[in-house]
Protein backbone atom coordinates (compact mmCIF):
# COMPACT_ATOMS: atom_id res chain seq x y z
CA UNK A 1 0.00 0.00 0.00
CA UNK A 2 1.23 3.49 -0.88
CA UNK A 3 0.69 5.82 2.08
CA UNK A 4 -0.15 9.50 1.40
CA UNK A 5 2.03 10.55 4.33
CA UNK A 6 4.57 13.30 3.66
CA UNK A 7 7.34 14.75 5.86
CA UNK A 8 7.29 18.34 7.02
CA UNK A 9 9.47 20.56 9.17
CA UNK A 10 8.33 22.76 12.05
CA UNK A 11 7.78 26.41 11.17
CA UNK A 12 7.02 29.52 13.19
CA UNK A 13 6.02 33.05 12.23
CA UNK A 14 6.31 35.90 14.74
CA UNK A 15 3.17 37.97 14.28
CA UNK A 16 4.06 40.25 17.16
CA UNK A 17 7.19 40.46 19.28
CA UNK A 18 7.67 42.33 22.57
CA UNK A 19 9.42 45.68 22.27
CA UNK A 20 10.04 46.48 25.92
CA UNK A 21 7.88 49.63 25.78
CA UNK A 22 5.18 48.25 28.07
CA UNK A 23 7.76 46.86 30.48
CA UNK A 24 9.38 50.26 30.79
CA UNK A 25 6.06 52.07 31.17
CA UNK A 26 4.78 49.67 33.83
CA UNK A 27 8.06 49.98 35.73
CA UNK A 28 7.89 53.79 35.62
CA UNK A 29 4.33 53.69 36.97
CA UNK A 30 5.33 51.43 39.86
CA UNK A 31 8.65 53.17 40.65
CA UNK A 32 8.14 56.94 40.14
CA UNK A 33 11.40 57.73 41.92
CA UNK A 34 13.37 55.78 39.31
CA UNK A 35 13.96 58.65 36.91
CA UNK A 36 16.47 56.91 34.65
CA UNK A 37 14.90 53.55 33.84
CA UNK A 38 17.33 51.07 32.32
CA UNK A 39 14.96 49.10 30.12
CA UNK A 40 17.33 46.17 29.53
CA UNK A 41 17.92 45.76 33.26
CA UNK A 42 14.19 45.74 33.96
CA UNK A 43 13.64 43.16 31.20
CA UNK A 44 16.01 40.81 33.03
CA UNK A 45 14.03 40.79 36.30
CA UNK A 46 11.94 37.71 37.04
CA UNK A 47 8.78 39.59 38.03
CA UNK A 48 5.31 40.03 36.44
CA UNK A 49 6.34 43.26 34.75
CA UNK A 50 7.76 41.00 32.02
CA UNK A 51 4.33 39.50 31.53
CA UNK A 52 3.15 42.87 30.19
CA UNK A 53 4.92 42.06 26.94
CA UNK A 54 3.92 39.09 24.83
CA UNK A 55 4.73 37.10 21.75
CA UNK A 56 2.02 36.28 19.22
CA UNK A 57 3.15 33.30 17.19
CA UNK A 58 1.69 31.43 14.24
CA UNK A 59 3.04 27.91 14.49
CA UNK A 60 2.87 24.82 12.31
CA UNK A 61 4.01 21.90 14.44
CA UNK A 62 3.12 18.36 15.43
CA UNK A 63 0.06 18.08 17.69
CA UNK A 64 2.18 17.09 20.69
CA UNK A 65 4.19 20.34 20.52
CA UNK A 66 0.96 22.34 20.37
CA UNK A 67 -0.23 20.58 23.51
CA UNK A 68 2.87 21.65 25.40
CA UNK A 69 2.18 25.30 24.53
CA UNK A 70 -1.48 24.98 25.42
CA UNK A 71 -0.69 23.46 28.82
CA UNK A 72 0.72 26.81 29.97
CA UNK A 73 -1.81 28.53 32.22
CA UNK A 74 -1.55 32.03 30.75
CA UNK A 75 -1.69 31.08 27.08
CA UNK A 76 -4.22 32.53 24.65
CA UNK A 77 -4.69 30.38 21.58
CA UNK A 78 -6.77 29.70 18.53
CA UNK A 79 -6.17 26.41 16.76
CA UNK A 80 -7.25 24.94 13.46
CA UNK A 81 -9.21 21.78 14.09
CA UNK A 82 -8.31 18.71 12.08
CA UNK A 83 -12.00 18.57 11.16
CA UNK A 84 -11.22 21.01 8.33
CA UNK A 85 -8.20 19.05 7.05
CA UNK A 86 -8.15 16.52 4.23
CA UNK A 87 -7.42 13.51 6.40
CA UNK A 88 -6.70 11.31 3.40
CA UNK A 89 -3.36 13.11 3.19
CA UNK A 90 -1.18 13.43 6.26
CA UNK A 91 1.76 15.71 6.96
CA UNK A 92 3.94 14.49 9.82
CA UNK A 93 7.22 15.47 11.45
CA UNK A 94 10.11 14.72 9.14
CA UNK A 95 11.62 11.33 9.95
CA UNK A 96 8.30 9.75 10.92
CA UNK A 97 6.70 9.42 7.48
CA UNK A 98 7.65 5.73 7.26
CA UNK A 99 7.18 4.92 10.94
CA UNK A 100 5.34 1.63 11.51
CA UNK A 101 3.01 3.03 14.18
CA UNK A 102 2.16 6.10 12.08
CA UNK A 103 1.18 3.84 9.18
CA UNK A 104 -0.83 1.64 11.53
CA UNK A 105 -2.72 4.76 12.68
CA UNK A 106 -3.49 5.59 9.06
CA UNK A 107 -4.76 2.06 8.37
CA UNK A 108 -7.00 2.17 11.45
CA UNK A 109 -8.37 5.58 10.44
CA UNK A 110 -9.41 4.16 7.05
CA UNK A 111 -11.19 1.26 8.74
CA UNK A 112 -13.02 3.54 11.18
CA UNK A 113 -13.95 5.92 8.37
CA UNK A 114 -16.30 3.26 6.99
CA UNK A 115 -18.58 3.43 10.03
CA UNK A 116 -17.64 6.48 12.12
CA UNK A 117 -18.00 10.25 11.80
CA UNK A 118 -14.92 12.39 11.23
CA UNK A 119 -15.03 13.51 14.87
CA UNK A 120 -14.34 9.88 15.77
CA UNK A 121 -11.97 8.60 13.12
CA UNK A 122 -9.74 11.67 13.30
CA UNK A 123 -8.79 10.53 16.80
CA UNK A 124 -6.41 8.10 15.07
CA UNK A 125 -4.15 11.00 14.10
CA UNK A 126 -0.66 10.41 15.52
CA UNK A 127 0.82 13.02 17.82
CA UNK A 128 3.42 13.83 15.12
CA UNK A 129 0.62 14.92 12.73
CA UNK A 130 1.03 18.58 11.74
CA UNK A 131 -1.41 21.26 12.79
CA UNK A 132 -1.47 25.06 12.66
CA UNK A 133 -2.39 27.44 15.45
CA UNK A 134 -1.94 30.97 16.74
CA UNK A 135 -0.78 31.41 20.32
CA UNK A 136 -0.04 34.38 22.58
CA UNK A 137 2.39 33.96 25.49
CA UNK A 138 4.04 36.49 27.77
CA UNK A 139 7.76 36.96 27.30
CA UNK A 140 8.37 35.70 30.84
CA UNK A 141 6.36 32.49 30.32
CA UNK A 142 7.89 31.74 26.94
CA UNK A 143 11.43 32.06 28.25
CA UNK A 144 10.60 29.86 31.27
CA UNK A 145 9.22 27.33 28.81
CA UNK A 146 12.31 27.45 26.62
CA UNK A 147 14.50 27.02 29.69
CA UNK A 148 12.54 23.91 30.65
CA UNK A 149 13.18 22.38 27.24
CA UNK A 150 16.89 23.14 27.26
CA UNK A 151 17.26 21.91 30.85
CA UNK A 152 15.65 18.58 29.94
CA UNK A 153 17.89 18.16 26.88
CA UNK A 154 20.98 19.00 28.95
CA UNK A 155 20.12 16.46 31.65
CA UNK A 156 18.96 13.77 29.23
CA UNK A 157 21.58 13.30 26.49
CA UNK A 158 20.53 11.47 23.36
CA UNK A 159 19.85 7.79 23.97
CA UNK A 160 18.68 5.64 21.07
CA UNK A 161 15.50 4.42 22.74
CA UNK A 162 14.84 7.44 24.95
CA UNK A 163 11.46 8.20 23.44
CA UNK A 164 10.55 11.54 25.09
CA UNK A 165 13.69 12.95 23.45
CA UNK A 166 11.77 13.38 20.17
CA UNK A 167 9.32 15.79 21.83
CA UNK A 168 12.00 18.00 23.37
CA UNK A 169 14.05 18.03 20.17
CA UNK A 170 11.01 19.23 18.21
CA UNK A 171 10.37 22.02 20.70
CA UNK A 172 14.05 22.95 20.60
CA UNK A 173 13.81 23.29 16.81
CA UNK A 174 10.85 25.62 17.25
CA UNK A 175 12.66 27.82 19.75
CA UNK A 176 15.77 28.03 17.59
CA UNK A 177 13.60 29.36 14.78
CA UNK A 178 12.00 31.85 17.16
CA UNK A 179 15.34 33.23 18.32
CA UNK A 180 16.32 33.83 14.69
CA UNK A 181 13.22 35.91 14.00
CA UNK A 182 14.00 39.37 12.60
CA UNK A 183 11.51 41.26 14.79
CA UNK A 184 12.48 39.68 18.12
CA UNK A 185 13.70 43.03 19.55
CA UNK A 186 15.55 43.40 22.86
CA UNK A 187 14.58 40.02 24.29
CA UNK A 188 17.06 38.35 21.94
CA UNK A 189 19.94 39.22 24.28
CA UNK A 190 18.27 37.83 27.44
CA UNK A 191 19.60 34.46 28.63
CA UNK A 192 17.01 31.72 28.17
CA UNK A 193 17.14 30.75 31.85
CA UNK A 194 16.85 34.35 33.11
CA UNK A 195 13.41 33.74 34.66
CA UNK A 196 13.91 30.16 35.82
CA UNK A 197 12.18 27.23 34.13
CA UNK A 198 8.83 25.49 33.85
CA UNK A 199 8.42 21.75 34.39
CA UNK A 200 6.81 20.91 31.06
CA UNK A 201 5.39 17.51 31.96
CA UNK A 202 4.64 17.28 35.70
CA UNK A 203 3.85 13.75 36.84
CA UNK A 204 0.60 12.63 38.43
CA UNK A 205 0.38 10.23 41.37
CA UNK A 206 -1.72 7.22 40.42
CA UNK A 207 -4.66 6.39 42.70
CA UNK A 208 -8.28 5.26 42.55
CA UNK A 209 -10.65 7.30 40.33
CA UNK A 210 -12.77 9.72 42.36
CA UNK A 211 -14.31 13.18 42.52
CA UNK A 212 -14.02 15.16 45.78
CA UNK A 213 -15.60 18.48 46.70
CA UNK A 214 -13.22 20.33 49.01
CA UNK A 215 -14.54 23.69 50.16
CA UNK A 216 -15.35 25.61 46.99
CA UNK A 217 -13.22 23.36 44.78
CA UNK A 218 -13.61 20.09 42.93
CA UNK A 219 -10.64 17.70 42.72
CA UNK A 220 -11.08 14.81 40.30
CA UNK A 221 -8.80 11.94 39.35
CA UNK A 222 -9.33 9.78 36.27
CA UNK A 223 -7.17 6.76 35.50
CA UNK A 224 -7.96 6.64 31.78
CA UNK A 225 -8.83 9.63 29.59
CA UNK A 226 -7.81 10.13 25.94
CA UNK A 227 -4.98 12.52 25.12
CA UNK A 228 -7.33 14.34 22.76
CA UNK A 229 -9.51 15.20 25.78
CA UNK A 230 -6.45 16.41 27.69
CA UNK A 231 -6.03 18.89 24.86
CA UNK A 232 -9.45 20.35 25.62
CA UNK A 233 -9.06 20.27 29.41
CA UNK A 234 -5.87 22.33 29.06
CA UNK A 235 -7.80 25.04 27.23
CA UNK A 236 -10.06 25.68 30.24
CA UNK A 237 -7.83 28.15 32.03
CA UNK A 238 -9.40 27.83 35.54
CA UNK A 239 -8.55 24.10 35.53
CA UNK A 240 -5.18 23.08 36.90
CA UNK A 241 -4.06 19.56 36.13
CA UNK A 242 -1.27 17.02 36.12
CA UNK A 243 -1.17 13.88 34.02
CA UNK A 244 0.82 10.81 33.05
CA UNK A 245 1.73 12.04 29.55
CA UNK A 246 5.45 11.91 30.30
CA UNK A 247 5.23 8.28 31.41
CA UNK A 248 3.14 7.51 28.35
CA UNK A 249 5.72 9.06 26.00
CA UNK A 250 8.44 7.05 27.71
CA UNK A 251 6.57 3.84 26.93
CA UNK A 252 4.94 4.62 23.58
CA UNK A 253 6.65 7.55 21.84
CA UNK A 254 5.21 10.56 19.99
CA UNK A 255 3.92 8.36 17.17
CA UNK A 256 0.96 7.10 19.23
CA UNK A 257 -2.55 8.27 18.22
CA UNK A 258 -4.29 11.07 20.11
CA UNK A 259 -6.98 8.62 21.28
CA UNK A 260 -4.36 6.93 23.48
CA UNK A 261 -5.26 7.07 27.15
CA UNK A 262 -3.47 8.59 30.14
CA UNK A 263 -4.24 9.40 33.80
CA UNK A 264 -5.33 12.97 34.58
CA UNK A 265 -5.89 14.76 37.88
CA UNK A 266 -7.66 18.12 37.74
CA UNK A 267 -8.77 20.79 40.16
CA UNK A 268 -11.17 23.69 39.61
CA UNK A 269 -13.68 25.91 41.44
CA UNK A 270 -17.06 24.20 41.92
CA UNK A 271 -18.74 26.94 39.89
CA UNK A 272 -16.38 26.16 37.02
CA UNK A 273 -17.22 22.43 37.21
CA UNK A 274 -20.96 23.12 37.00
CA UNK A 275 -20.52 25.64 34.18
CA UNK A 276 -18.28 23.27 32.21
CA UNK A 277 -20.79 20.42 32.42
CA UNK A 278 -23.58 22.75 31.30
CA UNK A 279 -21.62 23.98 28.26
CA UNK A 280 -20.69 20.42 27.28
CA UNK A 281 -24.41 19.67 26.98
CA UNK A 282 -24.45 21.84 23.84
CA UNK A 283 -25.03 20.06 20.54
CA UNK A 284 -21.77 21.51 19.21
CA UNK A 285 -19.71 20.23 22.15
CA UNK A 286 -18.17 16.77 21.99
CA UNK A 287 -20.18 15.01 24.67
CA UNK A 288 -18.98 11.58 23.57
CA UNK A 289 -15.41 12.68 24.28
CA UNK A 290 -16.26 14.43 27.56
CA UNK A 291 -18.70 11.73 28.78
CA UNK A 292 -16.39 10.19 31.46
CA UNK A 293 -15.84 13.61 33.08
CA UNK A 294 -19.46 14.77 32.75
CA UNK A 295 -20.80 11.49 34.12
CA UNK A 296 -18.47 11.55 37.14
CA UNK A 297 -19.37 15.16 37.95
CA UNK A 298 -23.05 14.39 37.44
CA UNK A 299 -22.88 11.61 40.04
CA UNK A 300 -21.33 14.11 42.44
CA UNK A 301 -23.72 17.01 41.90
CA UNK A 302 -26.99 15.23 41.01
CA UNK A 303 -28.87 13.90 37.98
CA UNK A 304 -29.28 15.87 34.77
CA UNK A 305 -33.00 16.50 34.55
CA UNK A 306 -33.67 19.42 32.21
CA UNK A 307 -30.09 20.60 32.03
CA UNK A 308 -29.06 24.06 30.93
CA UNK A 309 -27.62 24.86 27.54
CA UNK A 310 -25.72 27.97 26.39
CA UNK A 311 -28.94 28.99 24.59
CA UNK A 312 -31.33 28.17 27.47
CA UNK A 313 -32.06 31.79 28.40
CA UNK A 314 -31.79 33.13 24.85
CA UNK A 315 -33.79 32.98 21.65
CA UNK A 316 -30.72 32.47 19.49
CA UNK A 317 -27.70 30.20 19.26
CA UNK A 318 -24.47 31.70 20.66
CA UNK A 319 -22.39 29.32 18.52
CA UNK A 320 -24.44 29.88 15.39
CA UNK A 321 -21.50 30.22 13.03
CA UNK A 322 -20.55 26.58 13.60
CA UNK A 323 -24.13 25.56 12.83
CA UNK A 324 -24.13 27.77 9.71
CA UNK A 325 -21.16 25.79 8.40
CA UNK A 326 -22.79 22.47 9.26
CA UNK A 327 -26.04 23.43 7.54
CA UNK A 328 -24.10 24.48 4.44
CA UNK A 329 -22.27 21.14 4.33
CA UNK A 330 -18.90 22.74 5.11
CA UNK A 331 -18.54 20.72 8.30
CA UNK A 332 -19.16 16.97 8.38
CA UNK A 333 -21.38 17.07 11.50
CA UNK A 334 -25.12 18.03 11.36
CA UNK A 335 -26.50 21.33 12.63
CA UNK A 336 -28.44 21.49 15.91
CA UNK A 337 -32.25 21.06 15.80
CA UNK A 338 -32.64 24.02 18.19
CA UNK A 339 -30.60 26.18 15.82
CA UNK A 340 -33.00 25.29 12.97
CA UNK A 341 -35.88 26.26 15.27
CA UNK A 342 -34.34 29.61 16.23
CA UNK A 343 -33.78 30.44 12.56
CA UNK A 344 -37.18 29.19 11.32
CA UNK A 345 -35.51 26.63 9.08
CA UNK A 346 -36.51 23.06 8.37
CA UNK A 347 -33.89 20.33 7.82
CA UNK A 348 -34.26 18.24 4.68
CA UNK A 349 -34.43 14.43 4.72
CA UNK A 350 -30.68 13.93 4.59
CA UNK A 351 -30.11 16.46 7.35
CA UNK A 352 -32.80 14.82 9.51
CA UNK A 353 -31.13 11.43 9.15
CA UNK A 354 -27.75 12.93 10.06
CA UNK A 355 -29.27 14.58 13.16
CA UNK A 356 -30.82 11.33 14.36
CA UNK A 357 -27.55 9.46 13.83
CA UNK A 358 -25.61 12.18 15.66
CA UNK A 359 -27.87 12.31 18.70
CA UNK A 360 -27.76 8.52 19.02
CA UNK A 361 -23.99 8.84 19.47
CA UNK A 362 -24.42 11.14 22.49
CA UNK A 363 -24.00 8.66 25.35
CA UNK A 364 -25.52 10.74 28.15
CA UNK A 365 -28.15 12.97 26.58
CA UNK A 366 -29.50 11.19 23.48
CA UNK A 367 -32.98 10.74 25.00
CA UNK A 368 -33.17 14.42 25.95
CA UNK A 369 -32.10 15.48 22.47
CA UNK A 370 -34.69 13.19 20.86
CA UNK A 371 -37.37 15.01 22.86
CA UNK A 372 -36.04 18.40 21.71
CA UNK A 373 -35.90 17.18 18.11
CA UNK A 374 -39.50 16.00 18.20
CA UNK A 375 -40.65 19.25 19.83
CA UNK A 376 -39.04 21.70 17.41
CA UNK A 377 -38.72 19.83 14.09
CA UNK A 378 -41.79 19.90 11.80
CA UNK A 379 -43.23 16.51 10.81
CA UNK A 380 -42.43 16.05 7.09
CA UNK A 381 -45.61 14.00 6.65
CA UNK A 382 -47.92 16.60 8.19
Amino acid sequence: MTYPITPREISIKVLRAPTGDLVEQAWRTSRPADKNVDREQVMKIDVPVNEMEDFVLECTTPIIVREMFFSLRDHVAWARTSRVDDLMNWEVQSGFENDTEVRACYDMMLRLKESQTQDNYREMLPMVYFTTYTVKLSARTLFKFMAGVLDWLHNNPVVKDHKPHHLYMMMDMLFRQLMRAKNLSGYRSIPVNQYGKIDLLPKVKHREPRVDVVGGFVVAYFQSLPIVLRAQIARHRPITFTDSLHEFLTERNVTAPICSRIAIEMSMPTSMALSMVSKRNCWIAQEDLWAPVIEAFNETFGAYGDFLLPCSDKDHCPVGRDNDLRHAGKDPAPACPLWYHFNNLTPDGEQRAAQMDYMNKRPLSKDWWREQYMAVTPDPGA
